[in-house]
């Protein structure tokens, strides 16, 4: 909570938790006009150990086009609390960018994202199982399933990008570890 309206809460102890720069770039507003929408506390909101955001790439090549959408339940309660905190803190900060350079990172060398890539997938199930293992690591090494990386490896998982990457992962003439464009 803001100290400046909230004076009482600034010694709060389950307000004094450790926060990313994402705290520092919502706007004053915790609350939305609509019913549930809120920002998402991370001692209150049970909701935030559940995947609810995701990248989403289209307009695939060198330099795609880059989203960030939430992938919670819409019947989920918590829903509107999340878009409203996606809009209102998520969408301030400099994710958008963290992914396209992740991108970028991943077009030129893919094992440096997602290290059993150093070897070409048999198949388009054994890529889906790789990307989806190495998010698994992400989520657990950083306790959240909402970190930028695993954002990042959740985009990478839509059936669009697993298609396309899948291509360019076997594309004759492709060494392994070679980069995919």
């Amino acid at each position: 909570m803001d100290k400046e309206d909230h004076p009482a809460f600034s010694v709060f102890s389950q307000n004094l938790v450790p926060a990313c720069k994402c705290n520092s770039k919502r706007l004053k507003s915790l609350v939305g006009p609509s019913p549930g929408e809120r920002i998402l506390h991370p001692y209150f909101d049970s909701v935030l150990s559940d995947r609810i955001v995701a990248a989403y790439f289209s307009d695939l090549g060198a330099i795609p086009r880059v989203e960030t959408r939430i992938v919670l339940d819409p019947a989920d309660p918590c829903f509107a609390a999340a878009g409203f905190h996606h809009d209102s803190v998520i969408m301030r900060t400099g994710i958008h960018g963290y992914l396209m350079s992740r991108w970028t990172k991943f077009m030129r060398q893919p094992w440096l994202i997602v290290p059993d890539l150093r070897f070409n997938p048999v198949d388009r199930a054994q890529l889906v199982a790789i990307i989806a293992d190495e998010r698994v690591r992400n989520d657990e090494s950083r306790d959240s399933k909402n970190n930028w990386d695993s954002v990042f490896l959740s985009g990478l998982l839509d059936d669009h990008v697993v298609d396309w990457l899948y291509a360019q992962l076997t594309k004759p003439g492709r060494l392994p570890n070679g980069p995919l464009l």
